[in-house]
């Protein structure tokens, strides 16, 4: 999975790719790897994407070019 994400009042935006394999599960933000992680507990299932906030900072996603494999 491919998706951009930005946060409103930044001139930019960031990549998010997350790439699973089996087991094997690795994110990475802007091409730099933030998780890698084993988890065999499900062998398929639903892909879902959840933008967080509170209620000081709520938080809207938005995504262009998403690409599932």
């Amino acid at each position: 999975m491919f998706a951009t994400a930005t946060k409103p009042g930044l001139p930019q935006s960031g990549k998010l790719t997350v790439v699973a394999r089996g087991p094997h599960i690795e994110v990475r933000w802007n091409d730099v790897t933030a998780l890698k992680a084993d988890d065999s507990t499900f062998a398929s299932g639903f892909i879902g994407v959840r933008v967080c906030g509170d209620p000081g900072m709520p938080s809207d996603g938005t995504f262009a070019k998403l690409t599932f494999y």
